[in-house]
């Protein structure tokens, strides 16, 4: 009789487990922790004859319940915990977990490795852009400078897993030889890091994190600003720091690689530095800055750190050359005509990015730099025409003045360049 009621027991146990996902998508009854990283929400399609016999009805009904049934949070941390403790590894496969359990991007590593060497000569093609940009720059009074943002492969090397070869040829080594070679101002800030490791008393990469720490960051801004008061010859604001204090739990961003594990639990970290301070503005100089970066720089624009503090109002950051901050409209070519406006333009790239660097700017960059205004003026003045509107209105404002067309459109494309200069 016992061993009949045992085997009701764990019937009826397992029946109500399996239906728990179906019970928590009717009544909710445990709280939604959702999980870190990207994912696209899914919608229930409608039904229809039509969407019936082509097989999306289907598709996405079976989409829709693997992304939405109940406790699918608790059960996939439930099998990344076993992934992670049995296997040493991530279930994310863009996510290494390296020794005494750092973690890596993937794509740092790849070009660490040399995994994505795109070749010499590719890189000699993107420094004669560059170099003719600097040149465009120097010409016109502006700094160019180019920073190479530092790779947490390089600086915690030491704890890559140990089936990890490095090979002669990395982008990131060739990169800056030839701009080096070809005398282009390069910030290699990806070699200084690295050494500084044994010199800096807190890490300048945090154990769980992408970018670099908090207290790097703060490492980098003293260094960055100095450089740019050396090359501009201005008293640009200073960081003062206030105060520091150590934690053993990271704050974000400096945790972003450890969410994405979603483990049910926070890894051990070892004492992180965080830093407070503030700018000394009064009095100094703060250039008009141009920056094209990634999200190395984007540590600084999102949080209104570095450009609010210490550049003029009208400077900008081109978000992987696409999106324009502040504001966040996408850029066109009518950003171009801030660069007459800019102090600097910085280009800030992470090593593993190298092989899409610059994102499609390099062209535009270096035509831009190389017209002359007559050339811009005659470009205008093919956008005018190429819009009918705009080109009948100044053909009846030439026959209401009596002023011959060219003469009109020679005006307005002169002060077109002008506005879109100081916006």
């Amino acid at each position: 009789m016992g061993k009949e009621r045992a085997i009701i027991f764990l019937s009826y146990s397992i029946l109500l487990l399996l239906f728990l996902p179906i019970l928590q998508n009717f009544f909710g009854f445990r709280a939604v922790v959702d999980l870190n990283g990207f994912s696209k929400e899914q919608e229930a399609q409608k039904w229809s004859w039509k969407t019936w016999f082509n097989g999306s009805y289907q598709q996405n009904t079976d989409d829709f319940y693997k992304a939405t049934f109940g406790l699918r949070e608790d059960l996939i941390r439930s099998n990344n915990d076993r992934v992670y403790t049995c296997y040493h590894e991530s279930t994310n496969k863009e996510l290494i977990i390296g020794k005494e359990n750092y973690l890596f991007g993937k794509e740092y590593i790849d070009e660490y490795l040399g995994k994505d060497y795109i070749g010499k000569a590719a890189l000699k093609e993107k420094v004669a852009y560059l170099k003719a940009i600097s040149n465009g720059c120097k010409s016109r009074g502006k700094v160019f400078l180019l920073v190479l943002a530092p790779s947490k492969a390089y600086y915690h090397s030491a704890y890559l897993p140990e089936t990890y070869k490095k090979r002669d040829s990395t982008n990131s080594a060739v990169f800056v030889s030839e701009l080096k070679a070809e005398g282009v101002d390069v910030l290699d800030a990806n070699k200084w890091f690295s050494s500084l490791k044994n010199t800096t008393p807190y890490p300048l990469f945090p154990k769980g994190g992408t970018h670099w720490s908090n207290y790097g960051v703060s490492v980098f801004i003293d260094s960055l600003l100095n450089g740019l008061e050396q090359r501009l010859n201005q008293d640009l604001p200073a960081l003062v720091i206030d105060s520091l204090w150590v934690s053993d739990s990271l704050l974000s961003p400096d945790n972003d690689l450890e969410l994405l594990l979603n483990l049910s639990h926070r890894m051990p970290m070892p004492a992180h530095a965080y830093v407070r301070g503030h700018f000394q503005q009064r009095g100094k100089y703060r250039p008009k800055v141009i920056t094209i970066g990634d999200s190395f720089w984007g540590t600084f624009q999102f949080k209104d750190y570095l450009p609010k503090n210490c550049f003029a109002k009208s400077s900008q950051y081109w978000y992987y050359n696409n999106t324009v901050f502040p504001g966040g409209h996408k850029r066109t070519e009518r950003d171009l005509f801030k660069l007459d406006n800019s102090d600097v333009v910085l280009m800030v790239v992470a090593t593993c990015n190298i092989p899409h660097f610059a994102w499609g700017a390099l062209g535009g960059l270096k035509d831009y730099f190389s017209q002359t205004e007559e050339e811009r003026i005659r470009e205008i003045v093919k956008e005018i025409k190429a819009n009918p509107k705009w080109y009948l209105e100044l053909k009846n404002k030439a026959i209401e003045y009596a002023v011959p067309l060219d003469t009109i459109l020679q005006r307005d494309a002169i002060y077109i360049m002008n506005r879109r200069k100081s916006k």
